[in-house]
């Protein structure tokens, strides 16, 4: 009877973790959207902007725990081969403004070439797991696209 309670502790804390991983994940997508809607309310009449935020690593954030042994209650889990790639969050931001029609004829803003201002940039941050003997970090890197 332990081990049967013992068992559904440990799957169920396995599933509790992927969903609260996914939940966090929609959070982080819902803030940046409300961000980047605050700059574009404020910008709205000077300049067009086009926001993307996506995620390019893991789409089902899955536990990369499997027991290591088959069948059985209650087995010892352990991490699976290459779990930090399985783990890893890289997220992508691409912005794109462009000036305002209306805008230009009063500033006539120029970029190269004598065309009008256009300007775009973008953000890739990744974000994963890193085992150092018993301990665990987090290895974060932030490059331009």
């Amino acid at each position: 009877m332990a081990q049967e309670i013992l068992d559904q502790t440990q799957r169920a804390l396995i599933k509790v973790t992927e969903i609260q991983t996914r939940l966090q994940l929609s959070q982080i997508f819902v803030e940046a959207n409300k961000q980047q809607n605050q700059i574009k309310r404020f910008w709205i009449r000077f300049i067009n902007n086009y926001f993307s935020f996506t995620n390019l690593g893991s789409h089902f954030l899955k536990m990369p725990v499997r027991p290591d042994s088959w069948g059985g209650l209650a087995p010892n889990y352990e991490l699976e081969e290459n779990f930090e790639s399985k783990q890893k969050l890289v997220l992508v931001w691409h912005n794109f403004f462009s000036i305002l029609e209306s805008t230009q004829k009063i500033l006539n803003p120029k970029g190269s070439f004598d065309e009008p201002l256009k300007i775009s940039y973008g953000l890739i941050c990744s974000v994963e797991p890193e085992k150092k003997g018993q301990k665990w970090d987090v290895k974060i890197k932030l490059d331009n696209l």
